[in-house]
């Protein structure tokens, strides 16, 4: 299971942020090797990755991701798309979408990616994490 989900991972970074990123990804799972296996997960290859930014894309949506371990969101939510699976959530052209806990921003612009004419109202009370989410926008314009 885990060296599925490992391959599909990095499929999915191709086609999300591109063979450069996916083969950056990829050398760094080797040199962390042990740790992968020793923690069961992918962290420390992803904490590896640094903190971006990355620049990403999906159908006709693009978006420039930062923050800390942004590679684990990116792979969680814009690869295996994790909010869509299972028809668990649409995000509809045109729809508004509210995010509450939008911690740095990764499904906000996942969402605005999927709908460019949707709108996003976002919550985060966290001080830190408001003002991460914010530099993602401004990053975003």
């Amino acid at each position: 299971m885990f060296i599925k989900k490992f391959f599909a991972d990095y499929i999915g970074l191709i086609k999300v942020c591109g063979i450069g990123i996916a083969n950056k990804w990829l050398a760094k799972n080797l040199l962390n090797i042990s740790s992968s296996l020793r923690e069961g997960n992918l962290q420390a290859a992803d904490k590896a990755m640094g903190n971006g930014p990355f620049a990403v894309r999906k159908k006709s949506g693009k978006a420039k991701l930062y923050g800390q371990q942004v590679i684990s969101g990116i792979r969680e939510i814009w690869v295996r798309e994790v909010y869509l699976n299972n028809d668990y959530l649409r995000i509809p052209e045109k729809g508004i979408v509210v995010d509450l806990s939008a911690n740095m921003g990764v499904f906000s612009c996942f969402a605005l990616a999927l709908s460019q004419s949707g709108r996003i109202i976002a919550v985060e009370p966290n001080k830190s994490l408001n003002n991460l989410f914010w530099q993602q926008i401004d990053l975003n314009s």
